[in-house]
């Protein structure tokens, strides 16, 4: 059980909306150690946020995934009957093409066991703040669908839906991701290339 805490709010400060327009998305099979939540926590971050790092395995890594700013979002829902509720963690992407690279990844990506992290922005900071959809225990299921517009101007390319239930609602990762050609720090948001 969760601790109950007050839920203020410091009006005037920074509160934009919206996503980062870089994701990664993580084969489930593909890692070797998880980060886990608190067992024991003390603060209201340490309720929603895992500790230590995606770990892979060797010769591994996660891929990028590219979201149309102000097309994306993250959010949540509490679902269940009394007593057995849980919570469906959410995200939309949006690739703004039908190139042949986005059809293969959905084509992949969508039957496969994921762990996804997308970043948005809190209220308060300048920088983004990453999630994590999918752990040790719970899949992301990704529902793509495509289109091509009706006209010149139009809305036009792939819509990435992603659910993964969980324990806390849009669970923090403050952790590294390997990349194929480096490491991303989700906690400074800095990219650090592989030494050639």
């Amino acid at each position: 059980m969760g601790n109950l805490r007050s839920l203020n709010f410091q009006t005037g400060k920074m509160n934009a909306a919206g996503i980062h327009t870089l994701a990664f998305a993580v084969r489930k099979s593909d890692i070797k150690t998880f980060p886990k939540l608190s067992n024991s926590p003390a603060t209201a971050a340490e309720e929603v946020t895992y500790e230590g790092n995606i770990v892979m395995k060797d010769g591994k890594f996660a891929v990028q995934m590219y979201s149309t700013q102000t097309k994306g979002e993250v959010s949540y829902e509490v679902v269940g009957e009394k007593d057995c509720k849980c919570i469906n963690n959410k995200a939309t992407l949006k690739y703004p093409d039908l190139s042949v690279e986005s059809k293969a990844f959905v084509t992949a990506a969508s039957n496969d066991n994921l762990v996804v992290l997308v970043a948005h922005f809190v209220a308060g900071s300048r920088e983004p703040q990453w999630v994590m959809l999918g752990d040790q225990y719970w899949d992301a299921s990704m529902t793509p669908t495509g289109t091509s517009g009706l006209a010149p101007g139009d809305d036009r390319g792939t819509t990435i839906e992603i659910i993964a239930p969980g324990f806390v609602a849009l669970p923090v990762y403050t952790g590294t991701i390997t990349l194929e050609d480096g490491v991303y720090d989700c906690t400074t948001n800095e990219f650090t290339p592989n030494e050639p």
